[in-house]
């Protein structure tokens, strides 16, 4: 970062270290813009810019943990809209970067995301596991991995047709979720506690996953309400 590689100091107010001229490297575009920054925000204190930066663009405040009446305000809205129901959110992550699909995560005020992959690793960057958890835990949102509701990569193997996949749910149903009752039941208490959970897994397609027929299945066994919603 850049006070790793010397150009600030460590310290509250991030003072400048380095004496090299950087308008030197930049296009005149460039510079013409930050002149006009200049103009507009130059006078501003740091909490005068916190509290425009807040006024302007409220939203990516809202998991902020400085006080301030705008990001409050987001909070509250997020917050007073999806107040005390039961969501369970399906969510899959193909197609998408980690920033977007950490944005559908704080714009829908989800508490936990419970990943259901057999082998959470991933070829798309910030969804294996542990550097999913490390993001989720900046923004506020617990992580727990449920191996034992996934499917195997064997039996995803060929899956071509419609049919293909109606068997391959019936052994998911028949197979794994019958005998996974308690870890099924440890995410009833969870939804129970933290009101907004998403389930994980990588298909875009829920008709296509495997998470669906959790989701369903947790649903019916559910003895209140809980709604369904995709992300």
């Amino acid at each position: 970062d850049l006070i790793e590689e010397g150009f600030l100091e460590n310290t509250d107010a991030f003072s400048i270290k380095t004496k090299t001229n950087f308008l030197e490297y930049l296009k005149e575009s460039d510079i013409a813009l930050i002149n006009n920054l200049k103009v507009k925000y130059g006078a501003y204190s740091r909490d005068e810019l916190i509290f425009e930066a807040y006024r302007l663009f409220p939203y990516y405040a809202i998991r902020s943990e400085i006080p301030n009446e705008f990001a409050e305000k987001e909070r509250n809205k997020i917050k007073n809209s999806l107040q005390n129901n039961k969501i369970i959110y399906s969510a899959g992550y193909e197609g998408k970067t980690i920033d977007r699909f950490l944005d559908g995560l704080i714009l829908n005020n989800i508490s936990l995301l419970i990943d259901v992959r057999r082998n959470p690793i991933s070829r798309k960057y910030g969804f294996t596991g542990k550097k999913l958890a490390n993001f989720l835990s900046t923004i506020n949102i617990d992580y727990i991995n449920f191996p034992n509701l996934g499917i195997e990569s064997s039996k995803r193997a060929s899956l071509n047709s419609t049919n293909d996949y109606l068997s391959l749910f019936n052994y998911y149903r028949e197979s794994i979720l019958k005998k996974e009752i308690t870890s099924i039941n440890e995410i009833s208490d969870l939804i129970d506690k933290y009101k907004r959970v998403a389930i994980l897994c990588f298909e875009k397609d829920y008709n296509k996953c495997h998470r669906t027929e959790l989701i369903n299945f947790i649903k019916n066994n559910q003895t209140s309400e809980l709604s369904i919603r995709y992300l």
